[in-house]
């Protein structure tokens, strides 16, 4: 008979496993549990409704440079399954992918359902298994494999197990009990709580080009767009920040010294516009358009809170521009929290990279046992970074059990039925759930 493997959690990565997995070895019984009714349910949140699938960074010793944790073990990984290859997978299922200006890839449909309804509908023709409702409570070592032990009393038998739970604290607790160690999970994507008087009344202003510091116990920088919100910053420049200096944001509660270029210029050429400004037009009134490239309501505000008059330039002193071109340069401002970035929600931590053999994603510490996707301590940033992880992984652990499928050949089964009732007769094959 077949292997049976049972695959835990129906996001993307448990769901892309399963799906490659029956491609790869049509004999293996593959069993997707999913704790909710309905899976994939951050694949149709992610990208505003529109799925961003992935990135249009196709050499992999810079894609791993938007993973704050995972780097390393990463590079051999994207090696083997990157963005060109995930492009192309959903190609030869139907689905096109187009490139934004910024990277980030979307179905053509920009439509987030298109991705779900094409992975579930190849579980359902290749014949995966899909049981939703159906939560694991614990994974009982057996002479063959494991018992996977449901919420609902049911009993799983299966030769090995993937684990893709993503950040539910379940996946934790079953990694955990197998003897995997775990690394505390906090929010690695948000957006900053800043209170300034330089921000009041300026929701929705943009700076594309902004760079951003953070001093913790080391330095982290990050550049790209930024927004001003009710509530402080956010935009890419400070949602990237936020997932690298993650643990240290955490360690001091989400209080910290930021550092906003609102330019991402040098501070020289800064002072040179002004300066030639100051030259070639000195009856120009300071407050009457921005000098540089921000929002004229922000720089007001900005000439405001520096108490400078409306002045023309050729009344203002050296020492006043270079006074100018430093605050538009290092402008200092203080975090005073964490807002929510609710359509990436990622968090940093989870089972130990060295606990996992990134090659096959095989647990170094518990025999038949797969641990991919978020569950790992693997987090990159928002552009769809985060769900190539997931492609990756999964396809490497799908491909590795399909490798031992093809090369161990039939085997002895238990000879307990694969899904059974504690106390109760065998159960009836069940039902695929709600796709």
């Amino acid at each position: 008979m077949s292997q049976i493997v049972a695959v835990c959690g129906a996001g993307a990565a448990g769901v892309f496993c399963a799906v490659v997995l029956k491609e790869r070895s049509p004999t293996t019984r593959v069993i997707l549990c999913e704790a909710t009714q309905k899976p994939l349910q951050k694949v149709l949140r992610s990208g505003g409704g529109r799925c961003n699938v992935t990135h249009a960074e196709f050499d992999p010793k810079r894609l791993v440079t938007h993973y704050p944790r995972g780097e390393r073990e990463l590079r051999q990984a994207f090696s083997r399954f990157q963005p060109s290859d995930t492009i192309q997978w959903f190609e030869n299922h139907g689905v096109n992918l187009v490139t934004e200006a910024d990277g980030r890839m979307f179905p053509s449909t920009h439509r987030s359902e298109t991705i779900k309804d094409t992975l579930m509908n190849l579980c359902h023709k290749l014949g995966v298994e899909v049981r939703t409702g159906c939560k694991i409570t614990s994974l009982v070592p057996k002479a063959q494999g494991y018992c996977l032990r449901t919420k609902g009393g049911e009993d799983i038998l299966a030769d090995q197990v993937v684990l893709a739970t993503g950040s539910a604290p379940i996946g934790y607790e079953l990694a955990r009990a197998l003897g995997h160690k775990i690394i505390d999970p906090i929010p690695s994507i948000f957006t900053f709580v800043v209170k300034s008087r330089l921000l009041t009344g300026l929701s929705g202003l943009s700076f594309p080009s902004a760079s951003v510091k953070l001093q913790a116990s080391r330095s982290y920088e990050a550049h790209g767009p930024l927004l001003i919100t009710h509530w402080g910053l956010s935009g890419p420049a400070i949602l990237r920040l936020s997932a690298f200096a993650a643990r240290d944001l955490y360690a001091n509660d989400y209080v910290a010294k930021l550092t906003v270029n609102w330019l991402g210029l040098p501070y020289k050429s800064i002072l040179s516009t002004l300066r030639t400004i100051k030259t070639i037009d000195p009856r120009r009134l300071i407050g009457m358009k921005p000098p540089v490239e921000v929002p004229t309501r922000f720089w007001v505000q900005f000439l405001n809170c520096m108490g400078l008059p409306f002045c023309p330039f050729g009344a203002l002193k050296n020492a006043t521009l270079a006074q100018i071109a430093q605050a538009l340069y290092a402008c200092p401002l203080e975090i005073d929290g964490r807002g929510m970035f609710k359509e990436e929600f990622v968090t940093a931590g989870g089972v130990c990279r060295d606990d996992i053999d990134f090659r096959t994603m095989a647990s170094r510490v518990a025999r038949g046992i797969y641990v991919v996707g978020e569950l790992c301590d693997v987090d990159g940033v928002t552009g769809g970074f985060n769900f190539q992880n997931a492609w990756t992984t999964g396809y490497l652990a799908a491909t590795a059990l399909a490798e031992n499928a093809s090369t161990q050949g039939s085997k002895d089964l238990p000879k307990e039925s694969p899904i059974t009732k504690s106390s109760n007769p065998p159960l009836e094959a069940h039902q695929l759930g709600s796709l």
